[in-house]
């Protein structure tokens, strides 16, 4: 039998002797729980108690009251701060998500049963490293397989946030196998995910783009018609189009190519953004910006190094490593981008100019040599003489330019 004591912090085995000590019990639960089991070390501690919250404040002046309505404290300790639940059960559902009645200080095996999946109905012992797994959720992820607690169609239509929680972590956990109960409740309850709120959502496909088979979450999400529900669009061929074990980068690499797998106008619009993959302002610009730069129109167009600067030039310098990273995922566009990276890396080290503050002359220079152009012309001539040094990089000299300037200022 495995003991889970050597991986649990001293910290935390201390608080649970504490609340022992006053008559409570406490577990390891949650997503600590699962992580210790495949034999990781969890990021982050939850525990569940019998202590009340009340209680918990009292013991530990410390504690933070983060969601007292679901009987949850936050407690600063060396590991961290470990989120504390007091047992419940819940029951009835007035819209799907919130439930109407729920019951404090109740037994663990009461608290396991009303949990979601099986391998997150497991609790483990701080102090004396036993597992408790009334609902066989070791075997299911040893052989990597998601069931419910009990009935899925009951569990989804309690929480339709389930079904979302379901595909992530068919991709956190890598899942390869999802009982038939669940896909078939799922099929049946899609239409509910449309009364959840949107942050909570958002909050899942967050988790999802960052497991370990980001493709089997959306395919999933795709079979059971919750992918169409949500965005009533098809990704099935696209998201198969797309290395995802092997996507690096940032979020908004991530989103990007999930973008591309979208590929409709309606959704994939700037101003059309889709909620459920609005993080915040700044994902939303920088991702987009990578799905613009990267439609097949453009690529195809890549095929000379003065055509990929002149691409590359759209970017802003820190998102040019992500668009690499994206393309590089990309079955039909793969060998490809090695050659365009090739081409990058040859351009960095001639010293040649890709964007406008590359160029050997600034705005500056053309008002000072009385070229009498209106503050909209500058900018056009800039943007002209980029284009001529992105053909002939050697021209990237101030008297050149210059003279060219001159050029383009007679054409006004």
């Amino acid at each position: 039998m495995t003991d889970f004591r050597r991986d649990i912090p001293k910290g935390l085995v201390a608080f649970a002797n504490e609340l022992l000590h006053h008559g409570h019990q406490v577990f390891v639960v949650g997503g600590a729980c699962r992580d210790l089991v495949r034999e990781r070390v969890p990021k982050d501690w939850d525990l569940a108690t019998s202590a009340t919250p009340d209680q918990m404040m009292k013991l530990f002046p410390r504690s933070i009251p983060t969601g007292l309505a679901f009987g949850t404290v936050t407690v600063p300790l060396e590991c961290g701060g470990v989120e504390v639940t007091t047992f419940r059960k819940e029951s009835g559902s007035k819209d799907h998500r919130h439930h109407q009645e729920m019951v404090f200080k109740l037994s663990i095996e009461e608290d396991l049963k009303r949990r979601d999946f099986t391998f997150n109905a497991m609790a483990i012992d701080p102090i004396t490293g036993h597992l408790m797994d009334p609902h066989q959720g070791r075997q299911d992820l040893k052989r990597r397989r998601l069931k419910t607690v009990g009935d899925a169609h009951l569990r989804f239509k309690e929480d339709a946030l389930r079904m979302l929680r379901a595909a992530r972590f068919i991709s956190q956990v890598s899942l390869q196998e999802v009982d038939s109960s669940c896909t078939k409740a799922a099929k049946r309850c899609k239409r509910l995910i449309q009364s959840l709120p949107m942050e909570r959502i958002r909050e899942e496909f967050r988790k999802l783009l960052w497991g370990e088979d980001i493709k089997a979450g959306l395919l999933w999400l795709e079979e059971t018609g919750l992918w169409a529900a949500l965005s009533n669009t098809s990704i099935r061929d696209e998201v198969n189009a797309i290395e995802w074990w092997s996507l690096q980068g940032s979020v908004d690499v991530r989103v990007a190519a999930l973008l591309l797998c979208m590929n409709d106008p309606a959704w994939t619009d700037n101003h059309k953004f889709p909620r459920f993959l609005f993080f915040n302002k700044k994902v939303k610009l920088r991702s987009w910006t990578l799905y613009r730069w990267s439609s097949d129109q453009h690529l195809h167009q890549l095929d000379e190094p003065a055509k990929l600067k002149q691409c590359l030039s759209h970017l802003s310098y820190d998102l040019v490593g992500d668009w690499f990273d994206l393309q590089m995922v990309r079955t039909s566009w793969k060998a490809k981008a090695l050659q365009w990276k090739q081409w990058w890396l040859n351009a960095q080290m001639q010293h040649e100019a890709v964007w406008i503050r590359d160029l050997d002359l600034s705005g500056k220079d053309l008002i000072d040599h009385c070229l009498n152009l209106h503050p909209r012309q500058i900018s056009i001539v800039l943007q002209g003489l980029l284009d001529l040094v992105h053909v002939n990089p050697q021209w990237n000299q101030r008297d050149i330019l210059l003279s060219e300037a001159q050029k383009i200022a007679d054409s006004f």
